[in-house]
Order: structure tokens, then C-alpha cells, then sequence
């Protein structure tokens, strides 16, 4: 028993010590207003496959006239951008953004998302920590369940639901048959 507990504690720590040292990969967030030519870079986010930090952010210049903004990146290797559209309204400082970044399998950035909402009214002001980032890994779809499988016969034809006996078929007309007679039979009471 004390052997299985200390597998146990070297298993964990193991474990441990693999996701301390899963190597972190970076990724530059862009926010490029639909009028302007280029992107303006949003922030430098560090990130492995459950965290994600912030290393550097810059506030984008969008006009007030302004009313979508495009949210995304480069993809590594194909340099292919990749993003969404908000609403330029989500830059405003009186709001808290948190950038979403969807990893695959293998822990690569394929899309990113923004989120922005109202900052509690404690908070005054413009700060670091009101643009964040979370990781939203990949998660497992569900399986589709079908019904059973439909079965041909040798002729390729839908096989046909077993007959039902006569019983099986009229069992109601027998059963109202025969209370029909329990109640109609009356009962002769004649006396003789």
C-alpha cells in the first residue's frame, strides 16, 4: 500500500513538473479599424495551453466616425489573417476587454475573439488590467447518436414488422365483448 501511495506521489509530481515546463508560445493580436490600411498592433500575448499573459499593450487609434473594428492575427508560417469584427464601441475606456484565444489540438492559436463589458463602478479610469486574456481550448464535440440501423433483407427490401396474432390485434373488442355482457346480462331475478 505505501509502494502505491509513493507511485502515486512521483506520478503527480511528474505531471507537475511536464505542464511547469510545456513550452509557452507568443502571439500578436491586431486591431485594424475598417478605414485605416494596416493593423495597429492591440497586444503581444504570451500563452501555452491552459494560460495566457499579457506582455505588452497598446491602445488603437480608432476616429470616433468609426463604428466596426477588426479584431485578429497573423497566422504563423501562411501569414493569413484570421479575426472577427466589433464593434469600435468595445475600445472605449470605460469598459474591460478580454481577448479570447481558441486553441487547437496542438496548442496553436486558429482564432481569436473579444470580449468587452461594462467595469464595475469601483473601478475608475483606464488600466493594465483592463484588457486581459484567456485561453479556450478545444473541446471534444459531442458524438451523433443515431437510431438503430435499418435492416435489409436478402432482397435489399425493408424487412416487415412481425404479423400480430388475432388476440394481439382485437384484444380491445374482445375485452369491451365481454364486460358488454357482465353489465347487459342483467340478472334475472324472477320468482317463481
Amino acid at each position: 500500500m505505501r509502494q502505491l501511495s509513493s507511485l502515486y506521489l512521483i506520478i503527480a509530481l511528474l505531471s507537475s513538473i511536464v505542464t511547469a515546463i510545456e513550452t509557452s508560445k507568443r502571439v500578436d493580436v491586431y486591431a485594424w479599424p475598417l478605414s485605416d490600411q494596416k493593423a495597429q498592433l492591440l497586444a503581444g500575448i504570451e500563452y501555452n495551453s491552459t494560460t495566457a499573459t499579457i506582455q505588452s499593450s497598446h491602445a488603437p487609434r480608432i476616429s470616433t466616425n468609426e463604428k466596426i473594428v477588426r479584431v485578429g492575427f497573423y497566422q504563423h508560417g501562411t501569414g493569413a489573417w484570421s479575426g472577427i469584427a466589433t464593434a469600435a464601441e468595445s475600445f472605449d475606456l470605460k469598459k474591460e476587454r478580454v481577448i479570447l484565444l481558441n486553441l487547437d489540438s496542438d496548442a496553436v492559436v486558429y482564432h481569436v475573439g473579444l470580449r468587452a463589458f461594462e467595469k464595475p463602478q469601483t473601478q475608475k479610469g483606464a488600466s493594465q488590467a483592463d484588457l486581459r486574456a484567456e485561453v479556450v481550448p478545444l473541446h471534444a464535440t459531442p458524438e451523433v447518436r443515431l437510431n438503430k440501423p435499418i435492416v435489409l433483407d436478402a432482397t435489399g427490401q425493408l424487412e416487415a414488422p412481425p404479423e400480430k396474432t388475432f388476440l394481439q390485434k382485437y384484444w380491445w373488442a374482445i375485452g369491451a365483448f365481454l364486460l358488454l355482457q357482465v353489465f347487459l346480462s342483467g340478472g334475472s331475478d324472477k320468482k317463481e
